[in-house]
């Protein structure tokens, strides 16, 4: 008996990204073949101690890749390319689409991860080129954004096209690169768009996003007023401003040095690539050239606006010497950036040792010196009048703003909007689209050093517990014969009781411990080493909660001696 073929189907599915700032990852489906667009990383936040990076949960994309045709990659931000070398692997030879700039910053974290490319696997696609991925026919279209070579996707697919806009704004003078391809944008439009799925990030801004030229105007009058030492920090991946900034600085004379490996990376790709600006290399330095440069011909790029702990901008405020580089009083420091949430303790720590240093700090509270690489309402409305899509999907957002979108969408008279969260997959056609009531595993998994913990909540359990409440380590030594102690408890802590009381409390712990195993063990005579353990650990631990209110992990070992 012949199988029956499955029904032909477009969808869509955020495996991260949607409900959440960052790891974007979108799988779309049409006729049991499978692309994946983007590949992102977030930071993790207090809930996930040591780790390094969160990744998207993958079991989808592991279940299915059989169906997977191709990797797209909008464009070279960690929220979106970040996660490509630790998924690597479950990408099973598939090819993956990437710009010039892309394949670059691509290419480098392959290397550190040792990594190898079979031949041919990353293919390099110019603006205006479409590539066919299976039932997929996919176009690249330049928009503008906050990093060299960001694109939107036109897919078009068997049963109509979709729009998958990628982070974007409308910047009508950027400092550098070309403007936002409207005229390309309106004619797929014409063509017909069946859904838009859209960049939601700024959705309750009312105002557009602003222009990089303008920001580099005023940076350029803030360090034309200043006759000492400029330290400039921005987001390394916004290379426009950063060379547009150090140019302009150079054309007055100042000679510029950089700190920091992930700006001199993109410094490099920009030579690489060509939008290096003419001269500028004959005004670059190296760190310990500054030294004997009068304070008024030198500019420091110095990386780490989000108060990262490694960061050049970092340790500078806290007072090291960084490649002969060190603070020195009225230096003026320039944060060309925005803060991101979940980030505010590092960077207002960064800033008051900055402020105690006797530094200036101009940021972008204090001055018009940012301008984001999402556009706000007037930009969004812009794209729907281009595209003209029938359906919305908000993507790239909290939820909040993903319903902030819907609800302007349909303002702007959009017929249908679909609100999703990952693991949600909606239904485009043929036929009347829909959302799948049930939803697909999705999550969060955690680089921790050289393993990935897949959404392991029990280590990280472990070390919230360490984190708040310190621990407690309880050694008894019982003879190998006799089955009777002949050590301890030994009782150590950490992260739990003041120094100058611990040996008092540890000791009176010690001798409530050796009480309890002489009740529950007459003669000390062990014949149950777990409930030796258990009544130890019980003893131990009402101790602690009784006189510090807290009540630790406490382990028991049982050594034979």
């Amino acid at each position: 008996m012949a199988k029956a073929k499955k029904k032909p189907v477009l969808s869509a599915m955020p495996l991260g990204g949607v409900g959440e700032i960052g790891m974007n990852m979108m799988a779309y489906e049409c006729d049991q073949e499978m692309i994946i667009v983007d590949t992102g990383i977030m930071f993790p936040d207090e809930k996930a101690p040591g780790t390094d990076v969160v990744l998207p949960d993958t079991r989808y994309l592991q279940e299915h890749v059989n169906k997977l045709v191709g990797v797209f990659i909008t464009h070279a931000h960690e929220d979106h390319i970040g996660a490509i070398g630790y998924v690597w692997e479950e990408l099973n030879g598939k090819p993956v689409y990437v710009t010039p700039f892309s394949k670059l910053v691509l290419d480098n974290k392959l290397k550190q991860l040792g990594i190898k490319p079979a031949k041919g696997q990353v293919v390099v696609v110019n603006e205006g080129e479409r590539h066919k991925a299976g039932a997929f026919d996919v176009e690249y279209i330049h928009i503008t954004h906050s990093i060299p070579e960001a694109y939107a996707l036109a897919i078009r697919t068997p049963h109509g096209t979709i729009m998958h806009t990628g982070d974007y704004k409308f910047d009508d003078n950027p400092a550098l690169g070309p403007k936002t391809n409207e005229k390309r944008l309106k004619e797929i439009g014409d063509e017909g768009v069946l859904v838009m799925l859209g960049d939601s990030t700024n959705a309750f801004k009312k105002t557009p996003a602003g222009s990089e030229a303008e920001v580099v105007e005023r940076v350029m009058e803030l360090i034309d007023g200043c006759d000492g030492r400029i330290v400039l920090s921005s987001f390394a991946s916004n290379t426009y401003r950063v060379l547009k900034i150090c140019e302009e600085a150079a054309k007055k004379g100042r000679k510029i040095a950089v700190l920091g490996r992930t700006v001199q990376n993109m410094v490099a790709y920009a030579k690489e690539l060509g939008f290096f600006p003419a001269g500028l290399a004959n005004s670059m330095i190296e760190a310990n050239e500054v030294k004997g440069l009068p304070d008024n011909k030198v500019l420091i790029f110095a990386s780490g606006t989000q108060g990262e702990a490694q960061a050049s901008l970092t340790r500078l405020a806290n007072g090291d010497n960084v490649r002969g580089i060190a603070l020195k009083k009225d230096d003026t420091v320039i944060l060309s950036s925005k803060m991101i949430p979940g980030n505010e303790r590092g960077i207002l720590d960064v800033f008051n040792k900055l402020l105690m240093r006797g530094c200036k700090v101009i940021n972008e509270a204090m001055d018009d010196i940012h301008v984001s690489g999402h556009g706000g309402q007037p930009e969004i409305k812009r794209m729907y009048d281009l595209v003209r899509p029938q359906i919305v999907v908000p993507v790239h957002g909290e939820y909040a703003h993903l319903q902030e979108q819907e609800r302007f969408a349909k303002e702007c008279g959009i017929k249908q909007t679909f609100l999703i969260t990952n693991g949600r997959k909606v239904v485009f056609g043929p036929g009347d689209p829909y959302v799948v009531e049930s939803g697909f595993r999705t999550g969060r998994n955690y680089v921790d050093g050289y393993n990935i913990l897949e959404d392991d909540q029990f280590i990280l359990r472990d070390r919230l517990k360490l984190a708040y409440n310190g621990v407690v380590v309880v050694s008894i030594g019982i003879d190998r014969e006799t089955s009777q102690v002949v050590g301890g408890p030994q009782i150590q802590s950490m992260g739990l009781i003041d120094e100058s009381i611990q040996g008092d409390m540890l000791t009176a712990a010690e001798q409530k411990a050796r009480q309890m195993i002489d009740t529950t063990f007459p003669d000390s005579k062990v014949d149950d080493v777990l409930r030796l353990q258990e009544v130890v650990s019980a003893t131990v631990r009402k101790l602690i909660s009784s006189e510090r209110g807290k009540k630790p992990p406490v382990l028991v070992t049982v050594l034979p001696v």
